[in-house]
């Protein structure tokens, strides 16, 4: 169980890292999934869920939704040079 434990904050910290590098592009939403993540691997160590299950439930579920929001906006929004990346495409 620490191990799920450290793997959600660890993953946590990186999405909080991974949304300050895309702020503009709605990076709130992937702090706020960071959070909740980091939370939810905070309350597994502290063992806090064989007290209260519904809290550890309502983090992770928070954090799925959020996470996933993130994503969808992430991709919703333009890209700077049309979503073509000028390397990647063959020679005309």
């Amino acid at each position: 169980m620490q191990a799920i434990g450290l793997l959600f904050i660890f993953s946590g910290i990186v999405r909080m890292l991974l949304s300050i590098s895309h702020w503009r592009e709605a990076g709130w939403t992937m702090m706020l999934s960071g959070v909740f993540g980091a939370g939810a691997g905070l309350v597994i160590l502290a063992e806090f869920p064989k007290m209260v299950p519904w809290v550890l439930a309502l983090l992770l579920g928070i954090d799925f939704l959020a996470h996933g929001l993130a994503w969808l906006r992430y991709a919703y929004f333009p890209q700077p040079n049309g979503g073509e990346d000028k390397a990647a495409s063959p020679p005309a």
